[in-house]
């Protein structure tokens, strides 16, 4: 099979879970034998534009007429047999689905986030979750300022949501969703997004372990993620307020300052590391705490903590009730409440026993369902569904208008 893997970067390149999933989908398909090529751009192609740029990107957003041919160029070079999209905006813009259809290629767009039914991307503002727009005119994002609080960028949102709608481009020319969890795929159903085309695959990874390797102990608690204000550190620093116990803070973002002038002696910064490094501070900690405030997508460093036998500690909310197990392969804490959050910690700081037996589950939960061998069979059945899906709309291709 050969694929057409499409990504667009929000900065100047990889750095977050999408742009992870997208690598390891990508080598998880030439691993196995197919051709793939990649297309690839980056939004500080808008961003750092000159202003008269600036503002033909802030009009393309919603449909670019240069992406739209550029995806055509890519098509007729490669000639694909599926388009896997993983994130459009805003250089690409939802035009690239559009210019798929237009000759035949099989369209698969991964949903890593909610943007397709609430135009902040998170369901939240405020710092709690917020569901107003799902389902409806998403006009409260101009009231609000969802979206990077700004009235430019969330009207420019709004246009694509609403654009996107009246061309009928979620319902015609999409023909596979990736939602990545149960939960997630309730809210795009209850968004409008095609039923019948909304499938659950997680996120999975290769195994960071040699089989043969048993799971080791460790001491201290690590949390690994961006340290901005939805993922909540600042309330893990305030219920680490009195221990006595290490914790490793790994990762950054905006706030990184803010919250280590806020920490308490026990709590160490690592700042950004690599990838491989980012394992070795895992395996060195006895569980790891997720303590986000948002509705997560489907974390990869979750899953990665999983693969290395380390529970979590997380919200019981969105997608990782579905990932985590309470009492089992790590705790749920009430989303919000620091005193919950407090108390699902301190019982793995008393009982270390009972943090390694739940870490020895966490990575059988692992395998499985969160291997490569797992991914790649689900992935399969998306592509074949996304392909008789396009051949269907192949036979009424005079339906759609480009």
């Amino acid at each position: 099979m050969r694929v057409l893997t499409v990504h667009n970067f929000y900065g100047d390149g990889p750095g977050g879970g999408e742009d992870s999933v997208m690598n390891t989908e990508v080598s998880l398909l030439r691993d196995r034998g197919h051709d793939v090529a990649v297309y690839l751009r980056k939004n500080s192609e808008g961003t750092r534009a000159r202003l008269s740029e600036k503002l033909r990107w802030f009009q393309e957003t919603a449909w670019s007429g240069r992406s739209y041919h550029a995806i055509l160029e890519q098509i007729r070079t490669f000639r694909p047999d599926i388009m896997h999209v993983h994130n459009f905006w805003f250089v690409l813009s939802p035009s690239i689905f559009q210019a798929a259809r237009s000759v035949g290629v099989a369209t698969v767009l991964t949903l890593h986030n909610y943007r397709l039914v609430c135009p902040g991307g998170m369901m939240m503002r405020n710092f709690k979750s917020c569901e107003l727009c799902v389902g409806k005119n998403p006009w409260r994002i101009l009231i609000y300022r969802c979206y990077r609080n700004s009235l430019a960028a969330s009207i420019a949102r709004y246009r694509m949501m609403r654009l996107s709608e009246k061309r009928g481009i979620w319902v015609n020319d999409i023909d596979a969703y990736i939602a990545l969890s149960e939960f997630a795929r309730s809210k795009f159903i209850a968004g409008g997004l095609p039923r019948n085309r909304l499938h659950v695959k997680a996120n999975g990874i290769a195994d960071p372990l040699d089989p043969a390797r048993r799971v080791s102990r460790g001491r201290g608690a690590v949390y690994i993620g961006r340290l901005s204000p939805e993922k909540g550190v600042d309330q893990l620093l305030l219920a680490w307020k009195e221990m006595d116990y290490p914790l490793e803070i790994v990762g950054d973002g905006p706030l990184l300052e803010t919250l280590r002038s806020s920490a308490p002696s026990s709590v160490t910064f690592t700042g950004r590391i690599s990838h491989e490094e980012v394992f070795d501070h895992m395996e060195r900690a006895a569980f790891m705490v997720f303590p986000s405030r948002c509705y997560e997508g489907f974390p990869v460093s979750v899953v990665e903590s999983l693969a290395m036998g380390r529970p979590v500690i997380a919200p019981g909310h969105a997608a990782l009730p579905e990932i985590i197990e309470d009492g089992v392969t790590g705790h749920l804490f009430v989303p919000g409440d620091v005193e919950s959050l407090k108390d699902k910690i301190l019982s793995f700081i008393r009982s270390p026993e009972t943090a390694f037996q739940a870490g020895l589950k966490a990575r059988e939960t692992y395998l499985k369902r969160y291997t490569s061998d797992i991914n790649y069979l689900k992935l399969m059945e998306i592509y074949q569904f996304a392909l008789r899906q396009s051949r269907a709309a192949g036979d009424h291709q005079s339906d759609f208008v480009v």
